[in-house]
């Protein structure tokens, strides 16, 4: 494999300024590590306790999340925006670090101890060229052991820099009581690069982008030949005018050549496309990746992505938002401010973040299910099917709804209107005027509640989780009157 590697003229090991210049000029790597950050953060979460979310706790964080905290220079940012910058450093060497500077008055070094309405004066983040772990919990016997105790920030300078990463002088311990610890991997020693596994496809494009415009360059200009007759005899002055001669054609000075003794033919090299060998390579980075390709070159192509593309990227979306971001970058940041008593600790001493449902079909699609749903509501009331399977279990089990999803529908339908419909119907007294004047009714509601829940899931404010089932008076099982 190396011997394949070094004919390929791929590194053996790849370095963190490696992977930092990669990400600075390249842009597929810029696409491949920003486009799950981008993704994942379009939604706010909403971390709440048992109490739910008019609970003090849930207030408070979610307003934390929002909050603008500086940066450097005068800039500051929502603390929301600095664990996205986190996602994305995050992901060019596998690791990041996001530092808090508690105004507690101790040194970086110290650990913080817990104040009530604690400050947060400053914010940096740093990419792992900047940070390495200088000590860790030695101790068998403490529940810590093996985890870092101290940070260590150092010099790292490049030919290329990143704006938008954070600067602390080099040789500071940092307790890591003050930052959080973000790494890019299933695994728990160390984070890997999102770009380690496409490396080699990346350094193809860029030969395959380089040559490509080098191919253009001299194949706009054709070679010359120049031919000789084998019966003259040339000179060296002969043969320095021929030189001269051509030298001027080449710089554009002359448009024609006259020689003696030989003539000259245009060489009209052969010009190849690259688009299949790129096509080739973004396959590939894309396999590597888990990002369809559609998605991987752009918002233009994405319009054009089968709706079992957009499916499965949403799904993947999600898995990381619930079983990475909420667990291990959101709740980790939350849980060291309540540690140093910038927010109150949730009631019960837990609590959980949740995300927005993800919108992953289309609006006219939308449009089409909201029309069959409305036809199966209709037939669903007009049939008897009521009067042996209640509607909240039709929504459940029928129509593949959540029992969240199924307790809100139905806590909106307007039961009364319901029956007076359903009445009319069975009657035979509602004409048919007013039956579809009732469905269109019905129609109508739904596109509301569909608008609705899909401006909700576009605002950048966190949404009202259900109350759970202890904090409200007990309600009927399904089925029971």
């Amino acid at each position: 494999m190396e011997r394949v590697w070094r004919n390929c003229k791929y590194p053996t090991t790849v370095s963190f300024d490696q992977y930092y210049k990669m990400y600075a000029r390249n842009n597929i790597a810029a696409r491949v590590i920003e486009t799950f950050p981008d993704y994942s953060w379009a939604a706010v979460p909403f971390p709440s306790d048992s109490r739910g979310a008019t609970s003090r706790f849930s207030k408070a964080a979610a307003a934390l999340l929002t909050r603008q905290y500086k940066l450097q220079d005068g800039v500051s940012q929502p603390l929301l925006a600095s664990m996205k910058q986190l996602d994305v450093l995050g992901g060019i060497g596998g690791e990041s670090l996001l530092v808090f500077g508690f105004a507690d008055g101790k040194k970086l070094n110290m650990p913080v101890e817990q104040k009530r309405d604690m400050e947060i004066s400053w914010i940096k983040i740093l990419h792992n060229g900047q940070f390495e772990v200088e000590k860790r919990d030695e101790d068998e016997s403490s529940p810590t052991y093996g985890d870092v105790l101290l940070y260590r920030t150092k010099d790292f300078t490049s030919t290329i820099d990143l704006n938008f990463s954070s600067q602390i002088a080099s040789g500071k311990s940092i307790h890591a009581s003050r930052c959080v610890h973000f790494k890019e991997s299933s695994g728990l020693s160390y984070g890997t690069s999102r770009i380690q596994k496409c490396y080699n496809q990346l350094l193809d494009i860029t030969k395959l982008s380089g040559a490509s415009a080098e191919v253009y360059w001299l194949g706009a200009f054709s070679g010359l030949s120049i031919e000789t007759d084998p019966t003259a005899t040339l000179d060296d002055d002969a043969y320095e005018r021929m030189m001269e001669k051509t030298s001027m054609y080449f710089d554009g000075l002359a448009r024609a050549l006259v020689f003696e003794g030989a003539t000259s033919k245009l060489l009209y090299p052969a010009i190849v496309s690259p688009k299949d060998h790129f096509d080739l390579q973004i396959t590939m980075i894309s396999i590597a990746t888990g990002i369809p390709r559609r998605f991987l070159t752009g918002s233009e192509a994405a319009k054009l992505a089968s709706q079992q593309d957009t499916l499965n990227w949403m799904e993947r979306v999600t898995n990381r938002r619930e079983m990475f971001i909420g667990p291990k970058v959101v709740a980790p940041v939350i849980q060291r401010c309540i540690d140093a008593g910038v927010i109150p600790g949730p009631s019960d001493g837990t609590f959980t973040v949740a995300w927005p449902r993800v919108q992953s079909i289309a609006l006219n699609e939308r449009a089409d299910a909201a029309r069959n749903m409305t036809a199966a509501w209709n037939a669903y009331g007009s049939s008897g099917m009521s009067e042996v399977m209640p509607f909240g279990v039709y929504l459940l089990y029928a129509c593949g709804f959540s029992e969240t999803e199924a307790d809100d529908i139905e806590s909106k339908i307007n039961s009364a209107n319901w029956k007076k419909v359903k009445k009319a119907s069975e009657s035979g007294t509602t004409s048919p005027g007013a039956s579809s004047s009732a469905v269109k009714k019905l129609e109508s509601r739904i596109e509301d509640l569909e608008t609705g829940m899909e401006e909700a899931a576009n605002q950048a404010t966190p949404a009202a989780p259900m109350p759970r089932s202890e904090d409200t008076e007990k309600k009927p099982k399904r089925g029971e009157k």
